[in-house]
Parts: C-alpha cells; structure tokens; sequence
C-alpha cells in the first residue's frame, strides 16, 4: 500500500488531475512489481539449502487521500526533514485493514510502502519492520520505508524474512550481523551478500514452514487471487534495472536534476 503524491509529483504538469492520477498508480504499480522481481534475488538463494520461496505480488492497493491511510496519517509526527512514524503504532493500526481485505483480495502477507521516516522513540530508527514468526497468521504485515531505489527490494525480502522467522543474525544464534547477509542488523551497501541468507536465516525460515506443514496451516502452498490485474501481474517481468536506465535511477532518487555520471 502506498501513497501517491510523490508519483503525481512526476507526471506531466500539462495533463488533467484524473490523468496523472491514473498515471501516477500505474508508474507506482511498475515499480513494486520490478521491486517483487529484485527482491526474489534473495530468496533464490534458499534453493540450494532445498527450500523453495518465491514472491508472489498479487495487488497494489494506492492509497490517494490522506484518509485513507489513517494508520500513517493519525499517528504521524513532523520531524526533519521529513514526517516520522513509530512502527509500533502503524502496524496494530493497519492490522485490520489488512484481515479485511482478505476477502476481496486474499494474500499471505500485507507491506506498507512509506516514504515517511521510521522511528521509536531515543533517536532508534528503522528502515523497515515486521512481526517475527507471522505468515499464515494475522499479524503477516509489515512496513517498508521506500527510498525510491534498488535498495528497497533488498529491505522488502528482509521484512518478509522475520514474518518467515528468521531473527536478526547475531541475535541469539551462531551468525555475525557484521557478516552482512540478508538478515543483517545493519544494512551494508557495499556487502554483495545483502542479496544472500545466512545458513542461520535458512534454518529459521526451514523450521518455521516445517511448523506450519505440522500444523496444517501453511497457507504458502497456494495462490488464491481471484481478481487478477494482468496490469499488476505484468509489472514484475522485468528486473528493476531494465525497467530504469541507469539515469532515470538517478532522477527517481535525487531529483529531475540527477543523472549517472560518466
């Protein structure tokens, strides 16, 4: 779920509102799709562990009025330079949203897109956050601050790793955070294993699906969308690098000005 006045923003001045506004969800819809795409990277990694997850989008839900996301808009604080959220009141806040729109669109797993900042309180800041040990469940939601760059996949993939189980590396197993894989407290740009699961990461998401199977819960054998968009489902055929030129990366994360220098 996102908002979509930083999309509007980019489209052109000259057409009608309901243009750039149709415009506008579409270009945010491309986006995520590609974002699906990069994210799966991380998860591919599982397979040669014999664990197989795959990312399946199935809607974006665009959120144009401010009423419309209450779970962002009521509990938001001004800060510099940017508005701030406190994770741990926008997820109990959209958890209903979330069980509600089962119904009409059935999903595993819920993720807010903001481009607000994330905190807690004593200067803690996040980039993302989510529920640990929470798919198949009511709390399979999470919260995503979007940077509008490549780097949001890789946090998309770390967020829906702690709903499949996984804990931080270093937080009470056997692997160093300072390592730099998927699950790393700390994000490493220049760490190429950001893009990989530990072997203690592989082990949590295992043994979280093993309980669900026990159960006979594991709502992540099937795909139930009954309402496919073929807009949305075509979105995520393209990696986020062949959707954008190295240069429309550049004008998307800093600005109409910015372009990859050579």
């Amino acid at each position: 779920m996102l908002m979509i006045d930083s999309w509007y923003d980019k489209t052109p001045t000259t057409d009608t509102s309901q243009t750039r506004q149709s415009a506008a969800k579409n270009n945010m819809k491309a986006y995520i799709g590609s974002l699906i795409k990069s994210s799966n990277i991380v998860y591919k990694s599982l397979e040669s562990s014999n664990v197989f997850v795959q990312i399946k989008l199935v809607d974006v839900v665009v959120m144009t009025r401010a009423s419309d996301s209450p779970w962002t808009e009521t509990v938001k604080v001004r800060g510099s330079p940017k508005y701030r959220v406190d994770p741990n009141k926008v997820l109990p806040l959209f958890k209903p949203k979330s069980v509600e729109l089962q119904s009409t669109i059935p999903h595993d797993h819920a993720m807010v897109f903001t481009m607000y900042a994330l905190d807690h309180g004593d200067n803690h800041t996040f980039s993302g956050y989510a529920y640990t040990d929470a798919e198949c469940k009511s709390k399979s939601i999470s919260l995503v601050q979007d940077n509008t760059d490549f780097y949001t996949s890789q946090l998309m993939a770390h967020e829906l790793g702690h709903s499949l189980g996984c804990d931080h590396d270093g937080d009470g197993n056997s692997c160093n955070s300072k390592d730099g894989y998927a699950m790393a407290t700390n994000f490493i740009l220049a760490n190429v294993k950001k893009w990989t699961f530990s072997s203690c990461s592989v082990n949590y998401i295992r043994t979280y699906i093993s309980s669900l199977d026990k159960q006979h819960r594991d709502c992540l054998l099937s795909s139930q969308n009954r309402h496919p968009d073929p807009y949305v489902l075509n979105t995520t055929t393209l990696w986020y690098g062949q959707r954008y030129s190295a240069d429309e990366q550049c004008r998307m994360h800093y600005g109409e000005d910015s372009y990859l220098c050579r």
